[in-house]
Formats: structure tokens, sequence, C-alpha cells
């Protein structure tokens, strides 16, 4: 594998060569610190997620057209936003992203919200939800993806390139846990990903991380569910959090865990 970066005038690319397959990673820089993603094939592209504010999305577009091969498809997990700046790509969602974006659905609450909070900026048309990405094996513009249902969104495995993608990781970044059971979920799945040792693991809100940042976070998990077990309040474990991990970013997510986890 090798790594090269290409620097826009908003975000950043970092295109990882795995030989027959390329990864496009997209650091948007944006409000939301969203990450996207191209799966470049023989013939054609493929994108995980999308970028979610205008000027990201045009810069986007004009990225994909440097590589002089159709963007044929858009695998949606979490991020919904944006497709309408792909008007010719077949879009594509497991069941649970369809059920989010309903009407009460966890991602279109977000969706409302940021719309509300960014305004013109953020792109607020959605895709037409359509049940469309099977949970397990799926080849899309010539790839193979394999599902895994992950809370509102996906666990996408792409085994020629021996990545996969999640919603979160990021090893020096707050977690949002659900509580003691959500914990070591958690904690399995890493573990999971270390088993099959990938050769990194994508996220929509930070940049493509080697495995270690799975032990990294595990051993965050375990020390959070420590410290629910052990303090007596939200404010003691959030001061308590910070303590153990001073340097981490994403303090409304961990307060968004302390939330849920002292209810």
């Amino acid at each position: 594998m090798t790594k090269t970066n290409v620097k826009l005038n908003k975000g950043e690319i970092t295109v990882f060569d795995f030989g027959g397959t390329k990864l496009h990673a997209y650091k948007t820089n944006d409000a939301l610190c969203d990450e996207s993603f191209l799966i470049e094939g023989t013939n054609s592209i493929v994108a995980l997620e999308l970028p979610a504010f205008h000027e990201n999305l045009s810069e986007f577009k004009n990225y994909i057209k440097t590589l002089s091969k159709p963007l044929t498809d858009v695998i949606i997990s979490c991020h919904p936003s944006g497709a309408d700046y792909f008007e010719d790509a077949k879009i594509h969602m497991a069941g649970n992203t369809v059920r989010a974006l309903g009407e009460n659905g966890g991602i279109m609450g977000l969706i409302k919200n940021f719309t509300v909070a960014f305004g013109k900026s953020f792109d607020e048309k959605l895709p037409k939800p359509v049940a469309n990405l099977n949970i397990g094996e799926n080849t899309i513009g010539g790839i193979k993806f394999i599902v895994t249902e992950n809370g509102d969104g996906t666990d996408i495995e792409i085994p020629s390139i021996n990545c996969v993608y999640t919603h979160m990781l990021g090893a020096d970044v707050h977690s949002i846990l659900a509580g003691s059971g959500h914990m070591d979920a958690v904690i399995s799945q890493l573990e999971g990903y270390k088993a099959k040792n990938y050769a990194l693991v994508l996220s929509s809100h930070y940049e493509p991380e080697e495995l270690s940042a799975c032990d990294t976070k595990i051993a965050y998990v375990k020390k959070a569910k420590e410290l629910c077990s052990t303090c007596s309040d939200s404010k003691t474990f959030i001061e308590e959090m910070k303590k153990n991990f001073p340097s981490y970013s994403g303090v409304n997510y961990l307060e968004m865990t302390a939330g849920m986890c002292f209810a």
C-alpha cells in the first residue's frame, strides 16, 4: 500500500493505493469533521458516505472528475445528505438506515437539527430511502462489500483492500456509549476488527486508522465502563473521564454518554 496526499481548497484527499483498488479518503474540514470515501476499481468508482455541506460537495464532485472514471454508486450508512449532487449514481442503503430516515428516526432527527443549525450551507435534500443494500455480501460497481447492521447505520467490509468502515472510531476522541451493554458490544466489535487484521478502519468523523486505534479505544471503553459503575452522577463521571483522557476532543460526545449512563 502506498499513500499520497492531495490538498484541495477546503478539504484534503489521502489516496491509499492497494494495487488493483484505490481508496480516496476525503477529509472535509467541515463543521462536523466529516470524512467521506471513494473506492476506485478498474472501471468505476463507488462512494461510501458523502459530504453534507454544499462547499464540500462541489469540491468532492470536481475531484471525482479528475479520476476519469464514472461514479456509478453511492453507499449510505449514516450520512444521507449530498446525493442530489450525484444524480447519475445509484444510491444504496440497508433497511436500518431506511428506518432511521423515517419521520421519527434517529438520522432524520439529526438532519433536521443540522438544517436549523447550519442553514443554507447544509444540503438538506435527501435521496429516496430504498432498502436495496443486503445484509451480507453485495457486489456494487464491480467491488465486493460485506454489510453488517450496526445501530442506525452499517459496518461495511471491503475485502479487496482489507478495510472496514464503521460510523465512529477516533483513537483520541470521546465516544458515544449508551450504557454498559453498548460498551460491551463496542469492545466485542473492535476485538473482531483485530481478529480480522484489517489494514485500516474507516469512519465518518476521523481519518483512516490502523488497528492500534482499536486497542486504544478498547482501553477507553473499559475505563468508561468502570467509571460508570463507580461514579455517583454524570458530573463526576465527566470530570473523571477528562482526568483520564485530558487530550481527547469530542467533549459533546462524552456529555451524551454521561446523559445516557446516568439518566
